[in-house]
């Protein structure tokens, strides 16, 4: 059984990961795609879609794998000790690191309609856009980007990925990472869904404060890592279900 918070903290684990600083390329990518494609609120809506289905694949198969190894290991014991010590340093590692948001601000204008773009901007980004087109396109522009991304939100990752890792079952420890992703995808559809209604630069504050968030994140992550720590060790913490 699962506690509620862990519930939650993993859910918001998907959404600080989102308006995290490490965020700031990915978005104006993601923003000019679907302002380029979409030609309808409705096809925003499914190239967001795709575009996040996309994004979190590689997340998803290199979660399973090692949610289904430590499913064989069988010790509980080492698996609770190692994931409180990852979680606790990814904790202290998150809450020190720098991000740069002010990348998005130079990554604006989004849009090949803008005034500052020349024409041989305007077609380099044409260009682009051909080679991923549809919603096939866009599931293929999301992986290729999430792919390196994962080396950029590794504390918030790991940190989920231990935590389903300790989990009674399989299924359990992929239903607990699916609801990550779930809070990893939904920004993305919902900007892609209001794109038209939205001020760019409003995205640009909510990375801002994003960094903000990320540190208080890490420290509930050191409260969490220490929860697992006393789990593996016997003692009685604050979270029942650790």
């Amino acid at each position: 059984m699962l506690d509620p918070f862990i519930l939650v903290l993993v859910f918001a684990g998907g959404i600080v990961s989102f308006i995290s600083p490490c965020n700031a390329s990915t978005l104006p990518v993601f923003v000019s795609f679907i302002q380029n494609q979409a030609t309808t609120a409705r096809r925003a809506l499914l190239l967001s879609f795709a575009f996040s289905l996309g994004f979190i694949f590689m997340f998803t198969i290199i979660a399973s794998l090692f949610i289904l190894i430590s499913g064989f290991i069988g010790y509980m014991f080492w698996l609770r000790l190692i994931a409180g010590m990852i979680i606790i340093g990814m904790g202290v590692y998150l809450f020190f690191a720098k991000g740069s948001y002010e990348q998005l601000l130079v990554s604006y204008p989004v849009s090949d309609s803008d005034p500052d773009l020349n024409a041989e901007e305007i077609g380099e980004m044409r260009a682009e856009e051909k080679e991923y087109e549809g919603i096939m396109g866009a599931m293929i522009l999301g992986f290729s980007m999430g792919s390196p991304w994962i080396a950029c939100i590794t504390p918030i990752y790991l940190t989920i990925v231990s935590i389903a890792m300790v989990q009674q079952t399989f299924i359990l420890g992929m239903a607990l990472f699916s609801l990550y992703a779930v809070g990893l995808m939904l920004p993305y559809i919902i900007i892609g869904a209001v794109l038209g209604r939205i001020n760019q630069r409003f995205i640009v504050k909510l990375i801002k404060i994003g960094s903000k968030i990320q540190k208080i994140f890490a420290i509930i992550l050191v409260w969490i890592g220490i929860e697992f720590l006393l789990s593996a060790l016997g003692f009685g913490g604050l979270i029942p279900y650790i």
